[in-house]
């Protein structure tokens, strides 16, 4: 939390270092271009040399949301990630990781307490209990889900 934005965003990028780098914290210049841009996609440009511990929880959550992006997952766990935030907050933080699904395709699963929230910014709720899955639900949510290839 005493670090800065950018740097926290560069630790996504600790496993494509070799141990020295990575114990000294020497990022190549093409792993900082991607935190950059990582964080314009999140909307928090400008933001580089904040201090974590000083932004919103909106803006941590973004800050969260470029750090595993740059990581270029095919699957983000967003495990709570709405919690404690406003309704507009929420939402703006929804739109984002909807904008990244759309755009690079990757898939979001995005773990969520509230049945009636979940319907609506997802295209397939899962109830899970019991050890399993209890229900699953599909709805008609406000993103467009990029279509899946065929692996045929």
């Amino acid at each position: 939390m005493h670090e800065t934005v950018l740097t926290n965003v560069l630790h996504g990028r600790l496993s494509d270092l070799g141990r020295m780098r990575s114990l000294l914290g020497r990022f190549p210049a093409d792993a900082k271009t991607d935190a950059r841009e990582a964080l314009e996609r999140v909307g928090l440009d400008g933001y580089e040399q904040s201090r974590v511990k000083e932004l919103s929880g909106g803006q941590r959550r973004r800050v969260a949301i470029a750090r595993a992006f740059v990581q270029e997952p095919r699957v983000l766990l967003a495990d709570e990630m709405l919690s404690e935030l406003d309704g507009e907050t929420a939402q703006s933080i929804v739109d984002c990781l909807i904008t990244l699904q759309q755009e690079t395709g990757m898939s979001v699963v995005i773990v969520e307490h509230n049945l009636e929230m979940a319907k609506d910014i997802s295209d397939t709720v899962l109830r899970l209990g019991a050890g399993g899955i209890e229900d699953r639900i599909e709805s008609e949510s406000a993103c467009e889900p990029v279509p899946r290839q065929s692996h045929e």
